[in-house]
C-alpha cells in the first residue's frame, strides 16, 4: 500500500531510523551521547560551518575512535544497512569493515581525522548497500584536544577535613575525562601539585555555609551570604591552573562555582563537598566554562523543562533527583535517578532552549581558561 506524506512549511522529514548512544549505564570515553533533540540544527557556531543535515549531532575528539547506535524506529531488522561519510579527510566509519551492513546491536564506529574550521561531513545510513537510499543523517563535530591544567585543594574547616584524597582523585577526574575528551577537553590533574588549607572560625566544623537561598534565616542577598565560599576559593590557587577546593559538606549545594568571567574574590574557583560524585564536579566545570545556566531553566517564570533531554544534560540540577510520577523519566540511560553527560552540541532557539550551546561556550573559553 502506497504512503502519502505531505510536507508542510519544510519543516518535517520522514526518518525511519534514529542514533542513540552505545551504551547505558556509566559514562563510557568512546561512547558518548548523541544530541537528538530534533531536527533543528539551531544557530551554529562561527567555526562549525554551515550543514545541509537535519538531525542528530555527537562530539569526537580527534584521533578518536567513538561508537554510536542506530535504533531502527520504523525499518524491519532484517534490513541491511550500511553507513558511509560525505568527507572521509574529517571522519571515517572505522567498522563495521566496508559500512555494513550493521549488526544486530547496530552499533557502528567513527574515527574523528581532523578538526577543521568551519568544514563539515555528514554520516549517512543507507538502505540495502554502501550506494543505496540515504535514511538518516548524523553530524560529528571533531574537536582538537585542549588540555586545562587542574589543581586540587584539600580542605579542613574548623578541624573536620574533606574526605578525599590526592591519589583518589586521579579516577575522579579519569571519569571527569570520560564525560569531557568527546568535547575535545582534557582536564591534566597532577596529585602531587594537590594543596592542603586548613580554615577556622567558620560557622560549622566540616562546612562551607552559604546563604544564597532568600527563604534561609539571616540571608542578606549580598557578599556576606557567599562569604566563606569566597574565602576558600582565594585561598592559594595556582596561577594558571582551575582550582578546585574540596570540602566535607556545603548546606546548598553538592558543589558551587562563580564562572571565571567573574572576577575575584568571587570568581576563578570551584568548591564541591563529600558527596559531589564525579558527575557533578564535571558539572562545576561546565559552570567554570562559561555555563551559568542549568537545563531545567525556562523561558517563562515558575515553569521547566523536565522532560528526559533535560535530565540527560550534564547541567541539569540536581543528582540524582527525586522520583518522577512519570516512571520512564527516572531512568534517561545512566542509572536510576541519574542525570546523563550529555553537553549540548546544539543550540537550539532561545524560544525553545535558553541554555542550549555548552560545547560551543566551553570550547571558546577552554583557549582562556584561567
Amino acid at each position: 500500500m502506497a504512503l502519502n506524506v505531505r510536507v508542510r512549511h519544510d519543516r518535517q522529514i520522514i526518518c525511519p531510523i534514529r542514533f542513540q548512544r552505545a551504551v547505558t549505564g556509566a559514562t563510557v570515553a568512546d561512547a558518548p551521547d548523541v544530541d537528538d533533540r530534533g531536527f533543528a540544527m539551531g544557530a551554529r557556531s562561527a567555526t562549525w560551518g554551515t550543514s545541509t543535515v537535519r538531525g542528530a549531532m555527537v562530539s569526537i575528539a580527534q584521533g578518536d575512535t567513538a561508537r554510536v547506535r542506530v535504533i531502527r524506529a520504523d525499518i524491519d531488522d532484517t534490513a541491511p544497512l550500511f553507513v558511509t561519510s560525505t568527507d572521509t579527510a574529517v571522519v571515517t566509519v572505522a567498522a563495521p569493515a566496508g559500512g555494513g551492513p550493521l549488526p544486530a546491536d547496530g552499533i557502528f564506529s567513527l574515527h574523528a581525522v581532523k578538526d577543521f574550521p568551519n568544514r563539515t561531513a555528514a554520516i549517512q545510513v543507507r538502505l540495502g548497500d554502501a550506494t543505496g537510499p540515504v535514511i538518516g543523517e548524523l553530524e560529528p563535530h571533531i574537536f582538537a584536544i585542549h588540555n586545562l591544567r587542574v589543581v586540587a585543594h584539600l580542605v579542613t574547616i574548623n578541624g573536620r577535613a574533606t574526605t578525599r584524597t590526592a591519589a583518589a582523585l586521579v579516577n575522579t577526574f579519569q571519569a571527569i575525562n570520560d564525560i569531557w575528551r568527546p568535547a575535545g577537553i582534557v582536564f591534566l590533574y597532577n596529585q602531587a601539585q594537590t594543596q592542603a588549607e586548613v580554615f577556622n572560625g567558620f560557622q560549622v566544623a566540616g562546612q562551607m555555609t552559604t546563604m544564597m537561598d532568600a527563604s534561609i534565616p539571616g540571608h542578606t542577598d549580598t557578599a556576606a551570604d557567599w562569604a566563606e565560599f569566597s574565602q576558600i576559593i582565594n585561598r592559594r590557587p595556582v596561577a594558571n591552573h582551575v582550582n578546585v577546593y574540596f570540602v566535607e559538606n556545603a548546606n546548598e549545594v553538592f558543589g558551587l562555582t562563580f564562572d571565571n568571567t567573574n572576577a575575584r574574590p568571587n570568581g576563578y574557583g570551584i568548591v564541591c563537598a563529600d558527596n559531589a560524585v564525579d558527575n557533578s564536579v564535571a558539572h562545576e566545570l561546565c559552570h567554570f566554562l562559561d555555563n551559568p545556566d542549568h537545563a531545567q531553566q525556562a523561558i517563562a517564570p515558575g515553569a521547566a523543562h523536565e522532560d528526559i533531554w533535560a535530565r540527560r544534560r550534564l547541567m541539569w540540577t540536581p543528582n540524582p533527583w527525586n522520583a518522577s510520577a512519570v516512571a520512564h523519566q527516572n531512568d534517561v540511560g545512566y542509572g536510576a535517578l541519574t542525570r546523563g553527560a550529555l553537553i549540548s552540541v546544539k543550540d537550539l532557539p532561545a524560544t525553545v532552549d535558553q541554555t542550549d550551546g555548552e560545547l560551543a561556550r566551553a570550547r571558546r573559553r577552554s583557549l582562556n581558561p584561567y
